[in-house]
């Protein structure tokens, strides 16, 4: 699907692009939970290759709420019923079904949240931003992109915010690997970006978030380390997250016993040394 998304994203013509993006973003918003799922999927695919623009606003406004419906979903199995007195066989019955009903529903929810939240992830472009249609970057005097420190902030901030209620109950490792992907992908775009105080502060919880990988499969360790290897050089350029990234990657790697995943860690300390 990602080969087809390719292919329509740049040998469409360029008046048809704009086109295509609408309705990439139009199929994302349809109801049916399955259907929904591959289009967010698609989406992140698009976004990723629809290089110097930046679609975080328009990809806020679709999926904060599909990803705060999805974290209400489980809930909505949980509700008690209005009759009483079943027979303990019935009763079986009736948890065996709710049991496979329940774990139907968490599987959809935890890969619509894996998408949406991927998406997300994927649209902020630290280079630019749209305006009236248009995509240009905003730089200051010296050609640095400070300029859009605040927006970019801002952006991180809404996301990080959504992250944390979506793992706040643990997650699937689907669901965390994807985010690991996109928060590396993003992280790396951001390397000629300057620091300030507000976004080291944003990028410090980022580097706090790491810790909770230490419970999960070694895969999963593995590209948490890789986000912590991608926000090296930006923590060079800040001495609180410099430190507090540095010893973030210390315990980690003080507790990991994989060796690809100690190796990983290990550059990352490395790449704070420089």
């Amino acid at each position: 699907m990602k080969a087809v998304v390719g292919y329509l994203a740049y040998m469409y013509p360029a008046n048809r692009r704009s086109r295509l993006q609408k309705i990439m973003l139009r199929e994302s918003k349809r109801n049916n939970i399955d259907y929904r799922q591959e289009a967010l999927a698609c989406l992140g695919d698009f976004i990723e290759l629809r290089v110097g623009i930046d679609l975080f606003t328009q990809i806020l406004e679709i999926t904060q709420p599909i990803i705060l419906d999805a974290l209400d979903e489980s809930t909505k199995m949980d509700v008690d019923s209005p009759f009483g007195g079943p027979s303990s066989k019935s009763m079986q019955v009736i948890q065996t079904v709710k049991s496979s009903s329940s774990a139907n529903v968490n599987f959809r929810s935890e890969l619509t949240l894996a998408h949406a939240l991927s998406s997300l992830l994927r649209s902020i472009d630290p280079k630019c931003r749209i305006d009236q249609g248009k995509s240009y970057p905003l730089r200051c005097q010296d050609g640095s992109l400070i300029g859009i420190l605040v927006e970019l902030t801002s952006a991180l901030g809404q996301v990080l915010d959504l992250i944390k209620k979506a793992t706040a109950r643990g997650g699937s490792r689907t669901m965390q690997d994807e985010i690991y992907s996109a928060e590396k992908g993003l992280f790396d775009k951001m390397q000629d970006v300057r620091m300030n105080g507000s976004l080291d502060d944003t990028l410090i919880e980022y580097a706090q978030s790491l810790s909770g990988s230490r419970n999960q499969v070694e895969q999963s360790r593995l590209k948490a380390a890789e986000v912590g290897v991608a926000l090296c050089p930006l923590a060079r350029k800040g001495s609180r997250m410099r430190e507090i990234l540095k010893q973030q990657l210390t315990q980690l790697q003080a507790q990991e016993r994989s060796v690809p995943v100690q190796q990983c860690l290990e550059r990352g300390l490395k790449s704070l040394s420089r």
